[in-house]
């Protein structure tokens, strides 16, 4: 929540206590990272998340960074809009063109290993059952390799799809790459959500259950991994991530 500068309202802890508590009545989880109303830390008037902006930007521990993820990442749901634009107004201006900024928000990229051998070399077994965390392996990779381009190059767009045709338009990503990276995405989210359905909603929506795979969704997730980690490799060179 972005707050007008010099506006109070004595009750706001309140109220935002009460509307994260609506929030788990209707059936949204709190969010494990407390990213939430009810946390003042994300309840700031305008001048105070522009603090909070420029600690993130000259930091270089993970935790600012990806804090300014999530900042990046935000759209407006209600209010006035104008707040939210101001604010990453100044995120655009205070980065600049530093490499290392770019560098260090981009470095979680390749935080977790894309696999892409042999299905009995490349899925962790649990329980002798053939398992593989699909966020950390390709989702995420890719989610946040886009996200890190897209902020490089000044981006207002927030979904990932939008952002990747976006950097095609702007020269950063070749077309046939961008079909692929595309394709990649919808396809993981795809499998992830069918998991999801196949076990009733009660097992983790990241975490897919590999023999209970037909083959074809296994060469699906196959080639989209590998699409991943091309595309992990063109973020490690553009963005020098061997030197930091």
């Amino acid at each position: 929540m972005i707050i007008r500068d010099d506006y109070d309202h004595p009750d706001l802890p309140r109220i935002a206590e009460e509307f994260s508590r609506w929030l788990l009545e209707f059936g949204y989880p709190s969010c494990p990272g407390n990213i939430m109303i009810n946390n003042s830390e994300w309840r700031r008037p305008l001048r105070g998340f522009r603090d909070m902006i420029w600690r993130w930007i000259r930091g270089t521990d993970e935790a600012a960074y990806l804090n300014l993820a999530i900042f990046y990442d935000a759209a407006p749901v209600a209010g006035d809009h104008t707040l939210l634009a101001d604010a990453k107004q100044y995120l655009h201006e205070r980065m600049g063109d530093n490499g290392s900024f770019f560098a260090y928000f981009a470095r979680p990229t390749l935080n977790f290993d894309t696999p892409t051998g042999l299905l009995s070399s490349w899925f962790g077994e649990r329980g002798g059952r053939h398992q593989l965390d699909v966020k950390k392996a390709g989702i995420f990779p890719l989610v946040h390799g886009v996200r890190s381009l897209a902020l490089e190059n000044r981006m207002i767009k927030t979904n990932t799809l939008d952002r990747l045709w976006g950097l095609c338009d702007a020269k950063v990503l070749d077309r046939d790459f961008t079909t692929e990276l595309a394709a990649a995405f919808t396809a993981m989210q795809s499998l992830r959500l069918k998991a999801w359905i196949d076990g009733n909603g009660i097992q983790s929506d990241n975490v897919l259950r590999l023999d209970d795979f037909s083959k074809a969704d296994r060469d699906l997730l196959r080639e989209s991994l590998l699409t991943v980690k091309q595309f992990k490799e063109l973020i490690t060179y553009h963005f020098r991530l061997t030197l930091f």
